[in-house]
């Protein structure tokens, strides 16, 4: 009986645990303010968006813009050789990110435009974000920011990297991605342009477009979504969650990737 009661008490004291652990995760990574918005740190609270036979999980933190330090940005090139990219961190006193996660200001549906192109795998959807200088400016030069501190560390840590790449102990895995199919001999990032994340918008024959700047992001969102985007629907306001992770090596250019999982409507 003694061993019934005792084996109840340790049911009821783990189910307990399990029903407080997330309180006490979140709680303690948000008493670092100087980083966090938004948590998910159960695998069962994670959403997982598609886009045709493409799946993929998002377990994220947000970033508040007016916290965000561009000096907390570190790149990771290890694995360059074999994954044809860099990866971005960004490393806090507290906290370590696996990429840059964001969440874009209320953005206007005649703002938000979908572009569709068919490979023989599936659709790939782009978002192009248009946004005017004057309305959301603190937003764009977030973004310039980071684009200014990503190509002068690459320019610092070219040297290095051109090492990784050179060396011929490292196998090439990805020999597609890049006109060295299979070695990256006398390669030198820096004769690579940077193509930055947000574009100011060149088109000069309309004065109203001249404040202009552009983002372009990969769509991970789910049908219906994509769906409402497509509608342009009068005095609609969207919030996209979005995350800058990888610099991919093209044929002559370093591409930030962008990727959009996530969109609400602003009620």
């Amino acid at each position: 009986m003694q061993n019934n009661i005792s084996k109840l008490s340790t049911y009821r004291n783990e189910k307990h645990e399990r029903q407080e652990r997330p309180e006490r995760q979140e709680r303690q990574v948000k008493n670092d303010n100087t980083t966090v918005e938004t948590l998910q740190l159960l695998h069962a609270n994670t959403k997982i968006y598609k886009t045709n036979s493409t799946a993929v999980e998002y377990k994220y933190i947000c970033i508040k813009k007016d916290l965000f330090d561009v000096n907390m940005i570190k790149l990771k090139y290890d694995n360059i050789k074999k994954c044809n990219h860099i990866d971005i961190i960004y490393k806090s006193p507290t906290l370590i990110l696996d990429g840059l996660f964001f969440k874009t200001p209320p953005i206007s549906s005649n703002d938000i435009i979908l572009f569709h192109k068919d490979n023989q795998f599936n659709n790939i959807i782009t978002i192009k974000l248009s946004l005017n200088i004057h309305q959301y400016n603190q937003f764009i030069q977030m973004l310039i920011s980071i684009d200014e501190y990503i190509s002068s560390y690459i320019n610092k840590i070219s040297t290095d990297i051109n090492l990784v790449l050179n060396d011929n102990s490292l196998s090439t895995v990805n020999t597609h991605a890049h006109t060295h199919a299979n070695t990256y001999d006398n390669f030198n990032i820096s004769m690579y342009r940077y193509d930055q994340i947000i574009k100011f918008n060149s088109y000069r024959s309309n004065i109203d477009k001249l404040d202009i700047y552009q983002v372009h992001l990969k769509s991970y969102l789910d049908k219906n979504m994509i769906y409402e985007l497509e509608k342009k629907l009068p005095n609609k306001q969207y919030i996209l969650t979005f995350n800058i992770s990888n610099i991919y090596i093209g044929n002559n250019t370093l591409n930030p990737i962008i990727k959009c999982n996530k969109c609400d409507v602003v009620e």
